[in-house]
């Protein structure tokens, strides 16, 4: 069986959250419908090729941002903000953007 080692995922996860960044909820939901993101996976056997496992971390990682900003409110991803995630860090709402408040 082919796996990915963590650093292959880390790497797939990180060029993803690159290219959404500064997309809306909604271009980043085309591009996780584009990806198959939304189709049942149940009962399908499990990706045996290194670019079907890539593929697979590509539509979790749209899946997880998508899930993300839906539950923020944020107007446009960042790496950034996603990667402080609700509750995380502590947060204020100024022109559209999300900063941290100040301690």
């Amino acid at each position: 069986m082919n796996s990915l080692s963590v650093e292959m995922r880390l790497k797939a996860r990180e060029e993803i959250q690159h290219e959404v960044t500064g997309l809306t909820a909604e271009q980043i939901h085309e591009r996780l419908v584009a990806a198959g993101g939304l189709e049942s996976r149940e009962g399908q056997p499990r990706p045996l090729s290194t670019e079907e496992r890539l593929a697979a971390v590509r539509r979790n990682e749209l899946r997880r941002i998508w899930n993300l900003m839906g539950g923020t409110g944020w107007d446009v991803y960042s790496s950034e903000s996603g990667a402080r995630r609700c509750g995380t860090v502590r947060k204020v709402r100024t022109v559209g953007r999300w900063s941290p408040i100040p301690s």
